[in-house]
């Protein structure tokens, strides 16, 4: 699937955001006792690489291991120790460069939790930019930008649509999937197919007001994605930022 979505990009000639773990638990990971992780492969590196090279690809951190650390509410970093948070980005960002090649400064915190430690913790890993939905705190650091979660695959059109009539100057749709969201991948989970992705795909090419961008590339155009900008959406739960 990883690699039908990146030939489909690179066909448009645009640009998408992988999230990354770069040491997986190789059990469960909604199960916090300690388990083997392993290690991103060299054929996937393989892959992230030849496709960030291109363009098609932007490489984001998503956690460590996308274990979470307690059994009552799925998180891998809020409530940890700083130092533990510290420690782990950062190993975990300088592996996942020396596997890619990639410059990384964008991070996906495993099921969008985070806490003001996790954002100290970015900030000494040299990572910028954070993408996760609305439920957890922000703090005002100048170095930090904040690029939130708005929708989901299946609900695109209709945020296109939602953006076309608002107030919002320069509206922002960020799209957030998982594999599982193919039917191809998971029967069960999956609410849409690769050929309704193709199809998306093409339609938002085929719009005028509509610019594909990875995280790293509306981070480079969009003047403000200051945490005051987060706050003042945060909690609006509307589809586009």
């Amino acid at each position: 699937m990883e690699l039908d979505i990146i030939h489909l990009f690179r066909i448009h000639q645009v640009s998408l955001t992988f999230s990354v773990i770069p040491f997986v638990c190789a059990g469960d990971v909604h199960d916090p006792t300690p388990q083997t992780l392993v290690p991103l492969t060299r054929e996937k590196a393989d892959i992230l690489r030849h496709a960030h090279q291109d363009g098609t690809v932007d490489i984001a951190l998503h956690g460590y291991s996308h274990q979470t650390t307690t059994r009552s509410e799925m998180m891998e970093f809020a409530g940890v120790a700083y130092p533990i948070q510290s420690a782990k980005i950062s190993q975990a960002r300088e592996f996942l460069q020396l596997m890619t090649g990639a410059q990384v400064t964008a991070f996906v915190p495993p099921w969008n939790r985070y806490d003001a430690d996790t954002l100290r913790a970015m900030l000494d890993a040299d990572l910028s930019l954070i993408s996760a939905d609305s439920r957890d705190d922000a703090h005002g650091d100048a170095l930090l930008r904040y690029l939130p979660a708005t929708c989901e695959l299946a609900n695109v059109r209709d945020a296109v649509e939602h953006a076309r009539g608002s107030n919002i100057a320069n509206p922002v749709i960020v799209v957030l999937f998982h594999d599982y969201d193919f039917a191809e991948v998971n029967s069960t989970l999956g609410t849409s197919s690769y050929g309704i992705f193709q199809e998306t795909v093409a339609w938002l090419r085929m719009q005028e007001d509509v610019r594909l961008l990875s995280l790293s590339e509306a981070a480079r155009v969009i003047r403000d994605l200051s945490v005051e900008r987060f706050l003042k959406w945060r909690g609006s739960w509307q589809p586009v930022y």
